[in-house]
């Protein structure tokens, strides 16, 4: 599997990296959550834009991202507006969708972009190339809020996302229960041995929490951690998030097994 490096930052390979999001509705909201963030134990930082009260003002959104990129210290910044129907705050049409991420694309402001799978397949393809151009990584994503699907359909979403050009896959589903987050994890541990991108795989919810603490086990590239309000159920505030993530990375490189 391929790793990719942002800023000194090693994606895809050692311990998962804790990403948290900045949900501010102003441009003074988002400094105050960047003055927070930068003093926990935080990887990367993502907008998610969809909060933002001017979001459809292309002009002030640019205008935003250049207040708070200079106080963010040397981690690598992910932009996500997170579609109406995949669990974000706003219902947009598409055209805007995509230009809205082909504008924040252009900026060079942003290491990431997170662009969705369920979109108009060219649309994709077109935003994957211009954000390539812009030296711009693409996170390509899937949230499903309603249920979890079989690990067949779970793959073959991240083959598709792989074969878009995607350079991060993510999937976020919803379990029912146990045997759901069972599902989630068995997908980890095939993508383990076949991904040949880094990816990430959520199962929300209280029931999906060990998918998040998991990520050394299964492969998981990424895991998303609350500070205050969490930006997906079943998030863990980022300081608890690092302190399992570290004990299970200690806990591993110590461990020695006995031939019976």
């Amino acid at each position: 599997m391929e790793t990719i490096t942002i800023k000194n930052l090693n994606i895809g390979d050692g311990t998962p990296k804790i990403c948290a999001s900045l949900m501010g509705r102003t441009i003074a909201d988002l400094k105050r959550e960047v003055e927070t963030i930068n003093d926990l134990p935080v990887d990367i930082l993502e907008w998610r834009a969809d909060h933002f009260g001017k979001v459809q003002d292309l002009e002030t959104v640019k205008w935003a991202l250049r207040e708070i990129k200079p106080l963010i210290k040397d981690k690598p910044l992910l932009f996500t507006f997170r579609s109406h129907a995949e669990g974000g705050e706003l219902d947009v049409k598409e055209p805007f969708y995509f230009e809205l991420n082909r504008v924040i694309a252009r900026t060079g402001e942003v290491d990431m972009i997170d662009i969705e799978l369920f979109h108009d397949e060219q649309a994709i393809t077109d935003f994957v190339r211009a954000a390539h151009e812009a030296s711009v990584k693409v996170l390509m994503s899937n949230h499903d809020f309603r249920k979890t699907p079989n690990k067949a359909e779970l793959l073959a979403r991240f083959a598709k996302m792989e074969a878009l050009g995607a350079d991060i896959t993510k999937i976020a589903v919803m379990p029912r229960d146990g045997a759901d987050s069972l599902v989630v994890l068995d997908t980890m541990n095939v993508l383990k041995e076949e991904a040949t991108k880094p990816y990430i795989a959520i199962a929300m919810g209280d029931s999906g929490v060990i998918t998040r603490l998991s990520g050394n086990l299964f492969g998981s590239a990424i895991t998303y951690g609350s500070v205050g309000k969490a930006s997906a159920p079943g998030q863990v505030p980022v300081q608890n998030l690092r302190l399992v993530l570290d004990a299970l990375k200690e806990k591993a490189a110590s461990s020695t097994f006995t031939e019976l």
